[in-house]
């Protein structure tokens, strides 16, 4: 009787431990991680990183930890929807309590972070006393972190940004012309013909007259002025045959 007590005590003992293992080892699937994980960025550029936890099938209703940036300048950061913060992270303090509503079993994103890349060489992302919460109960604090290699920026880079600066610049010179010359309305003069004599306007009407009657228009021409000579010595005439 005590041989039998003894085994069924041993079985429940080694039961339990064997369903401690495998739940230790199901919930160390779970963690807490960054997108992307590894990029190449241009030293001074911005880009977002984002926090997500990882339940792996485990049940996780709130998240811990602190968030920490090497060679990386924090510019702000965005909690996600769906998440309700007890403690929500800045770029001053960057410690986080994170709850997740109804809790959740699936991949679950916590907030994004926009950052700027340092100088040229290597950059980082990590956490510190990290807790992924259940229904009461810790189910593992595991992390992973982002690599980042900052590149300097290129001659060619700069000369494409000054390129279309430039290219920017003018377009905007064009437009700020082509409104000007459209609302500045140039006022149209118009030239002031002087009226000319009597005789040169007489001239002027024969002339015209013609240019529709060849015949006519050159007798005229050549009467005017041959009138013009032959009258006084007509006149000088008739005053001495007159005497």
């Amino acid at each position: 009787m005590k041989k039998i007590k003894t085994k069924i005590i041993l079985f429940a003992v080694v039961f339990f431990l064997t369903i401690g293992a495998f739940r230790i080892s199901y919930a160390s699937g779970s963690s807490l991680y960054v997108v992307p994980e590894n990029s190449s960025q241009i030293s001074g550029s911005s880009f977002n990183i984002s926090a997500a936890v990882n339940a792996s099938g485990n049940k996780i209703c709130a998240v811990e930890g602190t968030l920490v940036l090497n060679n990386l300048s924090c510019q702000n950061i965005t909690l996600a929807n769906g998440v309700i913060p007890q403690s929500a992270p800045t770029c001053s303090k960057p410690y986080f309590l994170i709850g997740i509503p109804g809790c959740t079993t699936a991949n679950q994103t916590l907030f994004t972070v926009s950052v700027k890349a340092g100088s040229a060489g290597s950059a980082s992302v990590s956490f510190t006393g990290v807790d992924l919460i259940g229904t009461g109960t810790s189910v593992g604090s595991s992390s992973v972190g982002g690599n980042y290699i900052i590149n300097t920026a290129t001659k060619q880079s700069i000369q494409a940004a000054s390129s279309y600066s430039r290219s920017t610049s003018t377009k905007t010179i064009s437009k700020e012309n082509y409104q000007l010359i459209k609302e500045v309305k140039t006022p149209i003069t118009t030239p002031t013909i002087a009226k000319p004599d009597a005789f040169l306007a007489s001239i002027s009407e024969i002339i015209t007259l013609g240019t529709e009657n060849n015949i006519v228009g050159i007798i005229v021409v050549f009467a005017i002025p041959l009138g013009i000579y032959l009258l006084p010595s007509y006149f000088e005439k008739r005053k001495k045959t007159t005497k």
